[in-house]
């Protein structure tokens, strides 16, 4: 079950296990956050344990959940960063899972949950919950509904689309500025274009994606200058180039399916891009700037930059990015 989709359903039934996996920590604080509130209301929280894999051994953890709470119905044990605890204690957690306690609810929090394994196959697919980003042709309509749903503020598609452009794609910073753009139109029910041009600052995924524009629209020299920027500050190489290979593969893809169909509209629906018309035309700028020919080479100057970057190159990082970037003028 995706993370998103368990948050806009209103009954939850409460199991005695629950796997939240993937990378997006916002999401997963905030169905833990339901799942507590579905156990213990708005009351004592006395039940409730968190631990990080060094915190605890399994037998402890298995005698705790066996443990019957002084009160409320459950006992809730939260096992934090669980990869590695998982990796050591498999054998026993599979034994656990066929036959869970009817007191207690275990909450495993992790990056990596691989389903072909005998210990995923044991759980139901509700109670396996995927943290990650809805992808780029999602995203902005959930946005806009959680801005509602939490905000009960308006955020029409163009403000939207602008936001992500110029935060990036991370929800816990997309819904802190969410709640600053609220707080800051008081009475006023919708969020509009001005309102984010003037309150919010761009971030270094956001400045990452203005550069890329910049060199589509033939103003290098703007662009460079917001990698200058970056780098004084000491952001980290690889970080910035993450952002880059996100969007460039977006374009090469696009690319492909178009020689496919000859139909780009079809090409973006089959790469997945969102259908709005900014987005749409933003990249049809980028796809005529950067042409078949360097279109096709795309991967492999990712590929290089990648594993420059992680020290296959001697070239310093901020000149393999400039290289990489003057490929793309």
């Amino acid at each position: 079950m995706n993370a998103t989709d368990f948050l806009q359903s209103k009954n939850i039934d409460l199991a005695p296990i629950y796997v939240l996996h993937k990378e997006e920590d916002f999401l997963k604080r905030r169905v833990i956050d339901k799942l507590l509130l579905a156990i213990f209301g708005t009351g004592d929280r006395s039940g409730l344990s968190t631990y990080s894999p060094d915190q605890i051994a399994i037998q402890d953890l298995l005698q705790e959940l066996e443990t019957i709470p002084f009160l409320g119905d459950y006992r809730v044990v939260i096992i934090d960063q669980a990869d590695s605890f998982i990796s050591s204690n498999r054998e026993s957690l599979e034994k656990y899972f066929q036959f869970p306690s009817d007191c207690s609810i275990l909450i495993l929090d992790c990056k990596t949950w691989a389903s072909g394994t005998k210990l995923a196959k044991l759980l139901p697919e509700e109670q396996t919950i995927l943290c990650t980003v809805p992808p780029p042709n999602i995203l902005p309509k959930w946005l806009a509904q959680w801005c509602k749903a939490h905000y009960q503020k308006i955020l029409p598609m163009p403000a939207c689309e602008l936001l992500i452009e110029m935060i990036g794609t991370h929800l816990g910073i997309l819904d802190q500025e969410l709640k600053k753009l609220s707080d800051a139109i008081g009475e006023r029910t919708s969020i509009e274009v001005a309102d984010v041009q003037q309150l919010v600052n761009r971030t270094m995924e956001g400045d990452v994606f203005l550069i890329l524009n910049h060199i589509c629209d033939n103003r290098a020299a703007e662009g460079f200058a917001i990698l200058e920027r970056l780098l004084a500050k000491g952001t980290d190489p690889i970080g910035i180039a993450a952002p880059f290979s996100y969007q460039l593969r977006k374009l090469a893809q696009t690319a492909r399916f178009y020689q496919q169909s000859k139909n780009l509209e079809l090409a973006m629906d089959e790469a997945n891009v969102p259908s709005y018309f900014a987005i749409r035309d933003n990249m049809k700028k980028q796809l005529k700037h950067l042409g078949r020919d360097r279109l096709e080479k795309i991967y492999d100057w990712l590929m290089e930059l990648d594993l420059g970057l992680k020290g296959h190159n001697p070239l310093a990082p901020r000149l393999q990015i400039e290289r990489f970037l003057a490929r793309l003028t």
